[in-house]
């Protein structure tokens, strides 16, 4: 089992504040912890190879996994999983990645 660190751009991390802004907006404040631990759990799993992303075409060695409305758009090396983005599925990912 791999046993990286998770590095978030400053853009995956704007689009997390992001998430958690518009959740508690939305819904409550319950329901943001609940979609950002959910997220982070995803990171954990991926950074461990418990999960593993789809390739993401025209994007090479990066990968994408699905978690909720978003995905998270990432690359691993051998010490790290580093999140580029956390996009809304309905996103351009062209525009935005």
């Amino acid at each position: 089992m791999a046993n990286r660190t998770i590095e978030i751009a400053p853009l995956a991390r704007e689009d997390w504040r992001g998430i958690w802004d518009y959740s508690v907006e939305n819904w409550s404040a319950d329901t943001a912890a609940d979609y950002y631990n959910q997220i982070a759990d995803r990171m954990e799993a991926l950074a461990a190879d418990q999960l593993t992303g789809l390739p993401v075409y025209g994007r090479p060695r990066t990968y994408k996994s699905l978690i909720g409305s978003h995905v998270i758009y990432f690359r691993l090396n051998t010490n790290a999983l580093i999140v580029l983005r956390i996009l809304h599925q309905a996103m351009d990912v062209g525009k935005n990645l």
